[in-house]
């Protein structure tokens, strides 16, 4: 069934054009959300509420694919940050202006 999704949306450029910029909006909200998220330095980092379904699913394989590698060799650099809250905040502006730039990317590049 991907595959017929992705032969539709790659044999209409008007449909390719609505998923890219979709998912742009989309890493620009995460992004936002990610920057103006409040932490909690006793609860350490809190997840995106309301995105389930698609952002866990893409969690779920990217970090199988790809980032499982790279947090395991990071985990101990990046624990010193999440211990407290301007550490938090250093990182999820971090990573949400990531997100954001990955969405200006794919919005403005061809």
């Amino acid at each position: 069934m991907a595959a017929g999704v992705g032969l539709l949306v790659s044999g209409s450029p008007t449909l390719f054009a609505a998923v890219r910029y979709a998912g742009a909006a989309y890493l620009v909200y995460l992004g936002a959300r990610l920057i103006l998220a409040t932490p909690d330095a006793a609860a350490g980092p809190e997840p995106l509420a309301g995105a389930d379904a698609a952002f866990t699913a893409t969690i779920v394989v990217v970090d199988i694919l790809v980032m499982w590698f790279f947090f395991a060799a990071a985990a101990k650099g990046f624990r010193r940050f999440t211990r407290s809250a301007r550490g938090q905040r250093v990182m999820n502006r971090v990573f949400g202006s990531l997100f954001i730039a990955v969405a200006l990317l794919l919005a403005l590049v061809h």
